[in-house]
């Protein structure tokens, strides 16, 4: 059984994402934050991991023995926020920074397999408006 280690595990994709990962006969360890994400994270089937995107000692903790990797970890603004730069910075920090972070402890821990989804928004076609 090979085993993934999951950021953003609480968040749209990761609660959909997990379970399906144990479906298929993965084991999943989580990125968690709290205790309440450590509930959240037990509640989907998978194992908590304390640590922090921005704290490479405790992904590199956290990750240890994973033969893969998960990036669902963003902070993407509600659609009423959308537009403000401002509205973004978090979210810019964790796909940079935190990336970098996870991609510094993966190779770290020899880790095999790293996947880091991304999304593009799609308009309809509306003419000449």
């Amino acid at each position: 059984m090979s085993a993934v280690f999951v950021t953003g595990a609480t968040g749209v994709l990761g609660r959909t994402t997990i379970p399906l990962l144990l479906a298929a006969g993965y084991s999943v360890r989580a990125l968690s934050h709290s205790e309440s994400n450590d509930a959240a994270i037990r509640a989907l089937g998978a194992e908590p991991a304390r640590g922090d995107l921005f704290d490479q000692v405790s992904l590199i903790r956290a990750m240890t023995d994973a033969d893969a990797v998960l990036h669902l970890a963003t902070r993407i603004p509600p659609s009423s926020k959308m537009r403000r730069l401002s509205a973004w910075i978090e979210n810019d920090r964790i796909r940079a920074q935190g990336t970098q972070n996870l991609l510094d402890a993966a190779l770290a821990t020899n880790v095999q397999v790293f996947v880091y989804p991304s999304f593009a928004f799609v308009y309809p076609d509306s003419g000449d408006a």
